[in-house]
């Protein structure tokens, strides 16, 4: 091959994923599918819950208000009562919803990692279940 030719200037390079990004995909996959199965059965069995999207998140809303989401560090729950908030807390990953990344925390809203989507269900029906209207300082008198 003579310099500058066709050839010459076409190299083999290694392909742009490795095998760590072919898991974050799956697991991504697999998320994304455990949300659905959850946001199918809810809406199926509660009339008042549809599936939505709020700023571009998908989530369920009861009766027009945002009850639980997809984020994209995990699972999304609003938990009004101070008791079922802090077991949320509780779990190992779990924290605060900060939407913006700027430690704006949203105070009644808690991540749960997928490492957790063992307790999404029970948390998505417990969020649906709340009384929405609550404040989100009635949570400082809680405790959490």
């Amino acid at each position: 091959m003579t310099p500058g030719s066709p050839g010459d200037r076409l190299k083999p390079v290694a392909a742009p994923t490795s095998y760590r990004c072919m898991m974050d995909v799956r697991t991504e996959q697999a998320t994304r599918e455990r949300y659905e199965d959850i946001v199918d059965a809810i809406c199926a069995w509660h009339e008042e819950a549809r599936a939505s999207k709020v700023f571009s998140m998908p989530c369920v809303k009861r009766s027009g208000k945002v009850v639980f989401g997809l984020s994209r560090t995990g699972m999304v729950f609003k938990l009004t009562d101070p008791d079922a908030h802090r077991r949320a807390l509780a779990l190992p990953g779990a924290h605060l919803f900060d939407p913006s990344g700027r430690g704006e925390t949203f105070r009644q809203w808690v991540v749960v990692p997928p490492e957790q989507a063992g307790e999404w269900e029970a948390l998505a029906y417990e969020a649906l279940g709340q009384d929405h209207s609550v404040p989100p300082e009635a949570l400082e008198g809680g405790g959490a």
